[in-house]
């Protein structure tokens, strides 16, 4: 049932959680006792991503911090864990300048639980192949995401008017119309 999924996904969640001990993920605390679950992670001060994003953002930060998430990602993988869901929102900004990646509420590690069908991740934010079937989720997902969503800072852009930006209708919408008439045969 739904309900049994979302508690195997939240112990599976705990599990992930163990495990990790990384500068760019904040510590996790988590538990679980005759069928009820809880999980908090340390308070960061700081704002997310996004928030940070509507103030405008130079490049230069915004590749320090991808350069920061790209570390965090690699030695996640490395784990054989794909995020799944990497996202302006998902990305704190600490005091102190340094980029944490939040919400490990969707990881996969190898053991699948996934079923055809269950959408994992955010549109706008993950490639196709995640959206066809989230199971297919690996590293390049998250890579993607990342990419995507520094993208969305610099350039202001919602998760809605990039998933319909990397449609073929949206691609096709920024072309001129006579060039646009030939790619659409």
């Amino acid at each position: 049932t739904g309900e049994e999924r979302t508690a195997e996904r939240f112990v599976r969640e705990i599990e992930v959680h163990r495990r990790l001990d990384h500068p760019g993920i904040p510590a996790y605390r988590a538990s679980s006792s005759e069928g009820m679950h809880w999980m908090a992670t340390d308070f960061v001060e700081g704002d997310c991503l996004a928030a940070l994003a509507s103030r405008g953002l130079k490049p230069s930060e915004v590749a320090t911090w991808g350069l920061e998430l790209c570390a965090t990602l690699g030695w996640l993988h490395d784990l054989g864990i794909v995020h799944r869901d990497v996202k302006p929102d998902n990305v704190m900004i600490d005091r102190d300048g340094r980029a944490l990646l939040l919400d490990l509420g969707i990881a996969r590690t190898e053991a699948r639980i996934t079923q055809h069908g269950d959408l994992m991740g955010t549109p706008g934010f993950m490639p196709v192949e995640q959206e066809l079937d989230p199971r297919d989720a690996d590293p390049r997902t998250d890579l993607y995401a990342l990419g995507v969503s520094l993208y969305a800072v610099l350039t202001l852009r919602s998760g809605a008017e990039l998933a319909y930006d990397f449609t073929r209708d949206g691609a096709l919408s920024r072309l001129p119309w006579p060039l646009a008439e030939v790619v659409r045969k």
